[in-house]
């Protein structure tokens, strides 16, 4: 007996002989959707590196130097073009200011300002030909002014200047120079916090130099002089809690009589002298002698 149109129909949907089951759409369609957002993405960073300016707006260097990097690694971080020429300007992440400053084919010629906290001015001044010239103006917060000289030909010439120590970011040297030489008094700061004040005539130390544990609360670590760049007469040290620990006298430069302080390593090392010649103190503890060179620590001098 033949089967009908109808009989076929029905037994299409039983399980002998049935398709098998296709794809899910949805799964295909989240695919579809996964892959374009991540060529249009893949398109739209290329479209940003190929076609937006660091230096059209904050939003655009910010988005350049630093939204895509964090995302997408340092690669992506624009360089200065070599042979720039215009007024080159640096944001921080947050928005605001850090420098900005007059390029002429790459080389700093022009105005000069770096800002600081809360985007005052932290310097400003001028450059000629990749050198500062002229008056240069250094700021605290508040626009306050804390030194003002005169460069001529890229060399400090007259008045007070602010520049960083060498190997330390947050610490400055503020001195005053003339005629091209240190002459008068400085100052060490390290974050805001004064740590050594001292002068200078034609170039070389002179003068009483001062450290400070605390200068807020006007506790010394060491005073003494300075005769043409060389110690000279009594030094004294005191502790962090300004306890006198040492006191010792310099002979042009020589440690002459007295105790000396000096860093050892971590600590403060103490160096007993008599007559410019270093002697070994003898030490005892419960009547025995204590070997060693007369060298220790003194205990609660450490900041």
């Amino acid at each position: 007996m033949g089967l009908s149109a109808n009989d076929l129909s029905v037994s299409g949907h039983c399980g002998v002989g049935s398709p098998r089951p296709k794809p899910h759409r949805r799964l295909r369609t989240l695919i579809a959707v996964c892959a374009m957002g991540c060529l249009l993405f893949a398109l739209s960073v290329m479209a940003v590196l190929l076609f937006v300016d660091p230096q059209s707006s904050r939003r655009a260097y910010i988005l350049r130097y630093y939204t895509l990097p964090r995302y997408l690694g340092a690669w992506v971080r624009p360089e200065m073009p070599p042979k720039y020429s215009g007024v080159w300007r640096d944001w921080h992440e947050d928005g605001s200011r850090y420098l900005e400053e007059s390029l002429v084919a790459g080389v700093r010629d022009g105005r000069h300002t770096k800002f600081g906290a809360f985007d005052g001015r932290e310097e400003e001044g001028s450059y000629v030909n990749g050198l500062r010239a002229g008056k240069w103006t250094w700021y605290e917060p508040g626009d306050r002014v804390v030194a003002e000289g005169v460069y001529i030909n890229g060399r400090e010439w007259e008045g007070m200047f602010k520049m960083r120590c060498l190997n330390d970011k947050f610490c400055n040297l503020i001195v005053s120079y003339t005629r091209g030489e240190r002459n008068g008094p400085y100052v060490v700061q390290n974050l805001g916090y004064t740590l050594e004040e001292g002068r200078f005539i034609h170039g070389r130390l002179d003068g009483q130099q001062t450290l400070w544990w605390n200068y807020e609360a006007r506790i010394r670590a060491s005073e003494g002089g300075f005769v043409e760049g060389r110690r000279d007469g009594w030094w004294t040290w005191w502790s962090a809690r300004g306890d006198l620990i040492a006191r010792g006298e310099y002979r042009e430069g020589k440690k002459w009589d007295g105790a000396f302080v000096e860093w050892d390593t971590d600590k403060l090392g103490f160096h007993p002298y008599r007559g410019g010649g270093h002697y070994r103190v003898r030490r005892f503890a419960g009547g025995t002698e204590v070997p060693g060179e007369g060298r220790g620590h003194l205990h609660g001098t450490e900041p």
